[in-house]
């Protein structure tokens, strides 16, 4: 899977005037992690899946998150500028690798094993620290374990 995901920014930084996605599915669209809204965002990203085994499946998937324009703010899943009258030097937003392995224990019990990691991009290490610009600059690991019981 290939997939290139465009969402418009404003012209007034954390003014909201780009493209509002109104229900989020940040899952679908910007990783797993939900760091980042579609607004003011441009993200090529690249999914591998595969199946082992009968009861192994593995999934992989690669995003890379940047600004569609300097004159906006990135947004949060639920639509609030992050960092409203900050206009940085770069649009590096960072990247999202997100790993999965789900193993079926059996036809109707499941055991999901997820890991997730952002590296922090430019955008971050640039802008200051105080708020209310960026309040953390480093990289982000998520780890999550699901157990699923179909009945």
């Amino acid at each position: 899977w290939l997939y290139y995901d465009w969402a418009s920014g404003g012209n007034d930084l954390g003014a909201g005037n780009g493209f509002n996605h109104l229900f989020p599915l940040a899952h679908k669209y910007l990783g797993f992690m939900d760091l980042f809204g579609r607004s003011n965002i441009q993200s090529p990203n690249v999914q591998l899946t595969m199946q082992p085994t009968p009861k192994l499946k593995l999934l992989a998937w690669y995003y890379y998150m940047m600004l569609d324009t300097r004159a906006d703010t990135p947004y949060t899943v639920v639509m609030t500028p992050e960092h409203p009258g900050y206009r940085p030097v770069s649009r590096d937003l960072g990247h999202e690798l997100d790993l999965i392995a789900t193993y079926a224990i059996n036809p109707r019990m499941d055991l999901l094993f997820g890991y997730s990691h952002f590296f922090s991009g430019s955008y971050f290490r640039d802008a200051p620290v105080l708020p209310p610009t960026v309040p953390f600059r480093g990289n982000a690991d998520f780890f999550y374990v699901q157990y699923q019981w179909n009945f």
